[in-house]
């Protein structure tokens, strides 16, 4: 399994300039490939980052997918940071491309759709439809060339084999919901687990957070939202003022780390950074949150390589 990120910041693209530079961590919103032992691609998210997927399956000549071995495109949720590079993802223009995009559960925007359609849009269907609108795109969603198809999330639950490869997801804590997905091939795990808050009091591991602990157990690679610091999230926790941030859908970088360790993670990966961490800031925070990781290893006995933390770089791959 071979983990590729397109795609590492949250919220809004944020390109790098001479005096805001963002290049060593990356400017473009959510995206990251997983491909399989067999060579067959699942793509997670469609921020900004699957753009430059798509040019990379141009320059491979890869970008044709059969009816048959469809491109997987898994989104966590329809949330603008997660679906906006979609419209420019050339394969998806391409005639007898065939993509399949799994997504939330149904939904209907009116009494009047309900009464038209003989069952209800998925909510990712309704979305990626309005994202290329009349008055917003140039081109609408259903003028696209390619056999684009809907699967639900929710049949994910108890895992969909492909290729040797399984997918299984979860629901996570976030404003409209959102999905976590895990991938297990050849006795290796991977989870995805981005736009997830975990319980507001930081100093305590609650019930949610315990079930989520669950989830990532014993996990090889964890890639996970950690888009404030204590003080960011909750200045009042951490004996600071100002604007709070909890209930906004997203996680805390220390208490990710205590939880992680204490679910047996090997490898986490902290993503979906916030627009105004820079990459000094960036590398400043690796290097603490690096300090307190070994302060909490050495608090339960552990030794010191029995889990790793870093922040995800764009334009970086792990192989598993």
């Amino acid at each position: 399994m071979k983990i590729s990120l397109y795609g590492t910041r949250g919220s809004i693209p944020a390109p790098s300039r001479r005096n805001r530079p963002t290049h060593e961590f990356g400017g473009n919103t959510t995206c990251l490939l997983v491909e399989g032992a067999s060579g067959r691609h699942f793509v997670v998210d469609g921020g900004s980052g699957i753009r430059l997927y798509g040019e990379d399956l141009l320059k491979a000549n890869k970008a044709m997918f059969s009816p048959d071995k469809p491109l997987v495109a898994l989104l966590t949720h329809v949330h603008w940071d997660h679906i906006q590079g979609i419209p420019f993802f050339t394969p998806i223009y391409f005639p007898k491309n065939s993509i399949v995009f799994y997504g939330n559960c149904n939904y209907v925007s009116s009494l009047n759709e309900a009464l038209q359609n003989s069952e209800p849009k998925k909510i990712t269907q309704f979305a990626l439809e309005k994202q290329q609108g009349k008055f917003v795109f140039p081109v609408r969603f259903s003028d696209l060339q390619s056999n684009v198809t809907f699967g639900d999330n929710e049949d994910l639950r108890e895992g969909l084999e492909i290729d040797g490869l399984t997918i299984r997801t979860r629901g996570v804590n976030h404003p409209e919901g959102c999905y976590s997905y895990m991938f297990l091939e050849n006795g290796k795990k991977f989870v995805d687990l981005t736009d997830h808050e975990h319980e507001p009091q930081l100093s305590v591991i609650g019930p949610k957070d315990a079930k989520m602990m669950k989830w990532i157990e014993g996990a090889d690679v964890l890639l996970q939202d950690a888009q404030y610091t204590p003080e960011e999230y909750d200045p009042e926790q951490a004996g600071k003022k100002g604007t709070k941030k909890v209930g906004w859908g997203h996680s805390v970088d220390e208490k990710v780390i205590r939880m992680a360790v204490d679910a047996g993670v090997k490898r986490l990966i902290l993503t979906h950074h916030d627009p105004t961490h820079l990459d000094q800031f960036l590398l400043d925070r690796e290097t603490v949150l690096r300090e307190y990781l070994g302060l909490q290893l050495k608090e339960k006995g552990l030794p010191e390589n029995a889990m790793s933390v870093e922040y995800a770089r764009e334009d970086t791959s792990i192989e598993l």
